[in-house]
């Protein structure tokens, strides 16, 4: 076989982002079996190269793999931020709720005593909306933390792109001669096909002149 392209269909459906980062990962490691069970078969005249285009193509592939964690892991944080922002107003509104309890409290001791049925029910109230104050606190600090992780990983993954197209970029191809030449204009463009993370990821790899043959 002369040329041999793989491709990756992801058919992201779950909602839940970490669904998302398991096909991800599940698929990009598949194929990545491939190219290593394709260059174990490696052997005979022009071997070097194609081993060479084997190693671009796992790099393009790991390229790929990451554009789509990004686009991904972006998709979650914007959902981490409007979740945040949710927690904050919840809280704001239950903390004028607390405050309002209070003063109603502390005017129906000197209205009707301490030890009346008004003030009893008044506490309890309270006790009540001081609880539920606490746990959204307890919220916002957790959609909080979600938040700032989403943002490292974010960080890390771009870093980790960044790496990866220096990695490429850096390569020597004009010891490859032509046909490798060929390969590293494919492989600057690796993962323009990844779309519509979240509904359906298309990532596809570059192809491996002769590698399979």
């Amino acid at each position: 076989m002369a040329e041999n392209k793989l491709v990756v269909s992801l058919a992201l459906k779950a909602d839940n982002y970490k669904s998302q980062v398991s096909s991800i990962n599940k698929e990009t490691q598949k194929l990545s079996s491939e190219i290593d069970k394709a260059a174990s078969e490696v052997d005979g005249f022009g071997k070097t190269l194609k081993e060479q285009e084997l190693r671009f193509q796992k790099i393009s592939l790991e390229l790929d793999k990451n554009k789509a964690l990004l686009k991904t892991y972006s998709t979650q944080l914007d959902k981490c931020k409007a979740t945040v922002k949710e927690a904050n107003t919840a809280y704001k509104e239950q903390e004028k709720e607390v405050e309002s309890l209070r003063k109603e409290l502390e005017s129906a001791k000197k209205t009707y005593g301490e030890n009346s049925k008004e003030v009893k029910s008044l506490e309890k109230e309270l006790k009540e909306a001081e609880f539920t104050l606490k746990k959204k606190k307890e919220a916002v600090i957790s959609a909080t933390n979600s938040m700032m992780g989403m943002e490292t990983q974010i960080n890390k993954t771009e870093i980790k792109i960044n790496d990866l197209n220096s990695a490429l970029n850096g390569a020597n191809w004009s010891k490859f001669g032509a046909s490798a030449e060929d390969l590293g204009n494919k492989i600057s463009k690796a993962g323009d096909g990844i779309t519509d993370v979240g509904k359906k990821v298309s990532v596809a790899s570059v192809g491996m002149t002769g590698a399979m043959a």
